[in-house]
């Protein structure tokens, strides 16, 4: 690890880097740097904040290694949902030779890794785990995987597989790419670290990682007559050795870091009413949740818990045989067909039938939308993410967490979020969609729609109350929403 810290030290001042041949593009001075650290660092995280240009660095570090005569094969593994748009961007900004195995039949992805002559082979995860035995074999120099936190799970087939072909021998350069490498807790970013050493012991196991930094306590839930146990994370500890240990291997700049112009975030609250017809559905589901609450049921809590949000979101959403009835909607409309007449906007649910009763009002309306929301297939999506930039009778894109992935919506001004993020690690990924470089504006809203006297109100009094420790490994303030114990949960509804 000296020798690493030493190396970036030596490098930041002896190279004086510029767009390297062959590159399409012009980097910001910020961008070059980061050029140049994932030069020297060989084995990194890049964590920039959303809307600074990740993957034009990814795509400057590969056109300098061809540069350099060190250009090794790489695989750029990608969500399913990227692969179009990291392929524009490959072509627009390198001379890279590209291949691109996402089909699904077997024996025309087997053709394309049989092919020679290539220097990037752009995949997704999907394809990834599904062809791990073949791929590992193949052998890559560089490997890059952009949205990192799709491995965040130490124990998933996703994050087995990657981590397979980031311990080959011939794998001399890992980058792996997220704004947000900690979404819900420290355990986040160990799996992501995992990544960069072939042995895995560079910031220890799990066990060990957990045993220094975390403090849990052994807590126990009811499930009916069963006793479940389970270890909640209270806090953290020597974080700032943590830090020392990690920071070599993380760069992470911030809007206000670099001084880059783009658009200020205005975020406001819209807070209404329920219309009585919701309130008396409402309060009967918060009878039954507090019901399954004092019985020890928390399975069934929490997803009452959902449906009670929902009931927020407008009763239609609960299903077909409740009438469409919503104050977030009608103001959804509202906003659409006043204010914002003229604008592009972006609205997000986590819930797919909010989203149906959203688009059929639209429809109503005569106003053009597009949907995303992960059930579109690859092709649907790129085709849609045009339509939303390219027609201007298509005013709205409205999509669930899907939205987070890699998209450009620069051109919309608004984003209206129907239901309350709990994380901001998620807010962060869903504002950069518009707050991003080449943004058409010189300010972007971020409009949250809430109800009052609902658990919305409650649940936003501890997003903005509850800390984590962990923001100091990244020297930024930061709120991480955690899961609540079943207690917790029964004095959030309870009031």
């Amino acid at each position: 690890m000296n020798e690493l810290s030493e190396r970036l030290r030596n490098f930041e001042g002896k190279l004086k880097f510029k767009e390297p041949s062959g590159f399409k593009g012009k980097l910001k001075e910020f961008q070059r740097k980061g050029v140049a650290w994932l030069y020297a660092v060989e084995k990194g995280i890049l964590a920039d904040s959303c809307g600074l240009g990740k993957t034009v660095e990814a795509l400057g570090l590969l056109q300098f290694l061809k540069q350099r005569g060190e250009m090794q094969r790489a695989m750029i593994i990608v969500p399913s949902a990227s692969v179009f748009q990291w392929a524009d961007e490959i072509k627009r900004f390198t001379d890279l030779k590209m291949v691109c195995p996402s089909r699904k039949d077997k024996i025309g992805r087997f053709c394309i890794y049989s092919t020679d002559g290539w220097e990037v082979m752009l995949i997704n995860y999907e394809i990834v785990v599904r062809d791990i035995s073949y791929l590992e074999s193949m052998g890559f120099g560089v490997i890059i995987a952009d949205e990192a936190s799709v491995f965040k799970n130490a124990a998933t087939k996703t994050s087995q597989a990657v981590k397979r072909l980031t311990s080959l021998d011939c794998c001399e350069r890992v980058i792996c790419m997220s704004a947000t490498p900690i979404q819900n807790n420290l355990f986040d970013l160990h799996s992501i670290l995992e990544t960069l050493s072939s042995d895995r012991i560079l910031f220890g196991n799990r066990a060990w990682f957990a045993s220094r930094y975390v403090r849990q306590n052994k807590t126990f839930d009811f499930i009916g007559n069963r006793r479940i146990s389970r270890f909640e994370i209270v806090g953290y500890q020597n974080v700032d050795e943590l830090k020392g240990r990690v920071s070599p291997y993380i760069l992470k700049r911030t809007i206000e870091q670099v001084e880059l112009e783009l658009p200020d975030l205005i975020t406001e609250y819209v807070w209404n009413d329920l219309y009585p017809q919701q309130r008396v559905i409402y309060d009967e589901l918060k009878k039954q949740t507090i019901k399954l609450g004092r019985a020890g049921k928390v399975r069934e809590l929490k997803k009452n818990i959902h449906t009670l949000q929902q009931s927020c979101d407008g009763i239609g959403s609960l299903g077909p045989d409740y009438a469409d009835v919503s104050v977030k909607l009608d103001k959804i409309i509202e906003l659409l067909t006043g204010s914002l007449l003229y604008d592009k906007v972006v609205v997000f649910s986590r819930y797919k039938t909010t989203i149906a009763r959203l688009t059929a009002r639209l429809d109503k309306e005569g106003i053009g939308w597009v949907r995303i929301t992960g059930d579109e297939d690859k092709f649907q999506r790129e085709v849609d993410r045009k339509r939303f930039w390219e027609d201007p009778a298509v005013r709205v894109c409205i999509g669930t967490t899907a939205l987070e992935m890699s998209l450009n919506l620069q051109i919309a001004r608004y984003m209206i979020a129907i239901d309350l993020i709990y994380n901001p690690a998620r807010v962060e990924q869903l504002i950069g969609r518009i707050r991003r470089i080449g943004s058409f504006h010189r300010s972007v809203v971020l409009l949250i729609l809430l109800t009052n006297d609902t658990l919305e109100s409650r649940m936003l009094e501890i997003v903005k109350k509850k800390q984590a420790l962990i923001s100091a490994v990244f020297d930024e303030e930061s709120e991480i929403f955690e899961n609540l114990s079943a207690s917790e949960l029964l004095s959030l509804i309870e009031g």
